[in-house]
């Protein structure tokens, strides 16, 4: 990779991890302007860093979610990958636990689009091993 480029699967780790943290900053800092983001409560999209804070802190509110990436695919400026999403009630008791596939789109070394699509629920004995 030419100096100044970024690796894509490094941004999209990035993010996760900071969101599992809840450093909700540092995931903001990485989105691009002009990010589009599913909103998977209401239907449609999210279209501002801002409008998207708002959205996982009214999230955040009611469940916990933890992201876990597997079977990163880097193309370029996207990302397809597998990810455990663990859901959590207020008191940090597991209420499921799903595989999810998404795919993040990166433009300018930016999460400028993230896209969603489901998989059967699992259990944790039925993940991959990393």
């Amino acid at each position: 990779m030419p100096s100044g480029e970024v690796d894509a699967g490094d941004v999209v780790r990035g993010a996760l991890a900071a969101f599992n943290k809840r450093d909700f900053d540092a995931v903001l800092a990485l989105l691009h302007p002009e990010v589009s983001w599913p909103n998977l409560v209401e239907g449609g999209r999210i279209r501002t860093r801002a409008a998207i804070r708002a959205y996982w802190d009214d999230q955040l509110a009611i469940i916990g979610v933890l992201l876990d990436p597997h079977e990163l695919v880097v193309l370029g400026d996207n990302v397809t990958l597998l990810l455990h999403q663990t859901i959590l009630d207020l008191d940090g008791v597991v209420i499921a636990e799903l595989r999810v596939r998404g795919r993040f789109e990166l433009k300018e070394g930016l999460i400028v689009r993230f896209d969603v699509g489901g998989g059967p629920a699992m259990g944790p004995g039925d993940l991959p091993v990393a």
